[in-house]
Formats: structure tokens, C-alpha cells, sequence
């Protein structure tokens, strides 16, 4: 049996948040202030992530947009890349698989007919 991957949404807030949280952030949900976290949120993808306020604007954008399956697989193969320990590869890749790649996935994502056949090998082989 997988592992089902980890939404971004479930993890632990210090997993999420790399970064120094700028308490002024609120004001950019109100749109009274463009504090200088407001104004990080443009240099990388990253510091939008890291700060609460800029996710919760990322992920409404997203949903409006009708991309935020696209998102979650994209932060999901992230964490994915971030892990060392081959046997958690593994499971990983293989509910990542199941849950944005297959035929039968509950968020099927979309991606090139190559990439999917060399995910499929490397699956099989075991050498993720």
C-alpha cells in the first residue's frame, strides 16, 4: 500500500513556513498597507509561500483560475525532491503517481506523453 502525499495544506505550519513571518502581513489581505512582505511575495515563489497571507491570495488566485490541482501536484513533487531516504522515494513517487498521474487519479494532472512513459519506467524499475 502508498502513502498518500502530503497537501501543503496539512503540514506542519513549521514545515510550511520557511521564513520570518512579517506581522504586518494581515495588512495586505485588507489591502490598507503594502508592507515589505507584500512586496517580497514578487521576487519568488518562495517568499509568497512562506508568508500565510501571501498563500491563502496564491491559493484563492489558483482556484479562481482552476489551477490549483496543477499547484498542489507541483508543491507535492517538491517535497518529493526534497527527500533523501530512497524507500520513502519510492512511496512517494508511487502515490504521487496515483493521485496526479494515473488514469484513475482523483486529481489528474496533465503532462507531456514522454514524461508520463519515463515516470511509468522508473516506476516499474524501481529507480525513482
Amino acid at each position: 500500500m502508498t502513502e498518500e502525499p502530503i497537501a501543503y495544506r496539512e503540514m506542519p505550519e513549521s514545515d510550511r513556513y520557511r521564513y520570518e513571518i512579517d506581522p504586518e502581513a494581515d495588512q495586505c489581505i485588507t489591502g490598507t498597507a503594502s508592507p515589505p512582505s507584500c512586496e517580497k511575495w514578487s521576487v519568488s515563489i518562495e517568499d509568497l509561500l512562506a508568508d500565510p497571507a501571501g498563500l491563502e491570495k496564491f491559493e484563492f488566485f489558483l482556484t479562481q483560475a482552476d489551477t490549483k490541482d496543477r499547484f498542489s501536484f507541483w508543491f507535492t513533487c517538491k517535497l518529493y525532491r526534497d527527500t533523501c531516504a530512497p524507500a520513502m522515494r519510492l512511496r512517494q513517487a508511487q502515490a504521487i503517481y496515483k493521485q496526479y498521474l494515473s488514469r484513475s487519479a482523483a486529481q489528474n494532472v496533465k503532462i507531456g506523453d514522454a514524461s508520463l512513459k519515463a515516470i511509468r519506467a522508473a516506476l516499474a524499475e524501481k529507480a525513482v
